[in-house]
């Protein structure tokens, strides 16, 4: 790894303008956590654009359409029905964070573990903590808690109404991989602070953003890296929106509770309606 000059190295970059070569150890993001969750969600990065400049990561798609999985190179989209096909290079996002990831901290754990406690386990890996970091977790998990959202239609709702109609459903006794990053409170007004975790079956059947899990037997695989480059969108809803920090109260009820109701009730649906 390179020496961080400073605790967070971030270039910005208005879209139109080309970015220079993939760096491996760059977190590449498509506008912001902010953003989206103020109702920015055209998208602006083709899916062909993101895989340019990472192997590994999550997100959304064009109209908040499911849940992003990248993995090994290729890109996921988990619909609200948990239904999973492969991304289209055409395809677009309006929010994404990529990287490639090569492991440089890997530690084996047996469980079972709940999710806070697996957190714990990855952050006494997280050698300095004001970087950010990519997380790769393989292996089996006795259950597995996910959510997608469904398709929206202008004028766009912001995120915290959105996920009211989200679908859940548990995964048991299944092997998959967490793909997910751990980032520092620095960086709150741009990603999620903290964890942010999304899940994909090794069948890749069936995965979403994770909002609880037991795991079994696991490997945690730890990327660290030095620098974040956000790319903002030049045009469109964006531009224009709030862009304040958000609240720390909501965006954690965004991530991780099930804070829903059944308003589909042809889809399959699992867990329970806050």
């Amino acid at each position: 790894m390179r020496a961080l000059i400073a605790p967070i190295a971030a270039a910005l970059m208005i879209a139109g303008c080309s970015p220079g070569p993939a760096d491996p150890e760059t977190l590449y993001q498509t506008s912001t956590i902010t953003a989206l969750m103020a109702g920015a969600y055209d998208g602006r990065t083709r899916c062909g654009q993101l895989t340019a400049r990472g192997d590994f990561g999550l997100g959304t798609f064009n109209a908040l359409d499911g849940e992003m999985v990248v993995l090994d190179g290729v890109v996921y989209q988990v619909r609200v029905d948990d239904r999973v096909s492969r991304a289209g290079d055409a395809m677009r996002t309006p929010f994404a964070v990529v990287t490639f990831f090569d492991a440089d901290a890997i530690s084996t754990v047996v469980g079972p573990i709940a999710l806070a406690q697996l957190r714990s386990q990855v952050d006494s890996l997280l050698a300095k903590p004001n970087l950010p970091y990519a997380v790769r977790i393989d292996g089996l998990f006795k259950r597995v808690t996910v959510r997608s959202v469904p398709r929206q239609n202008r004028p766009y709702p912001e995120l915290a109404e959105v996920v009211k109609d989200q679908a859940i459903f548990e995964l048991h006794d299944v092997r998959g991989t967490v793909i997910g990053f751990a980032l520092p409170q620095a960086l709150g007004a741009l990603n999620v602070a903290g964890h942010h975790w999304h899940f994909l079956t090794a069948d890749r059947n069936a995965g979403g953003h994770v909002l609880d899990l037991v795991a079994d037997k696991v490997t945690i695989c730890i990327d660290d890296c030095d620098s974040l480059y956000v790319a903002f969108a030049a045009a469109g809803k964006l531009t224009r929106a709030d862009l304040t920090p958000p609240d720390p109260d909501v965006l954690h009820r965004i991530e991780n509770q099930p804070m829903c109701r059944p308003t589909h009730p042809t889809l399959p649906f699992a867990g329970n309606c806050a």
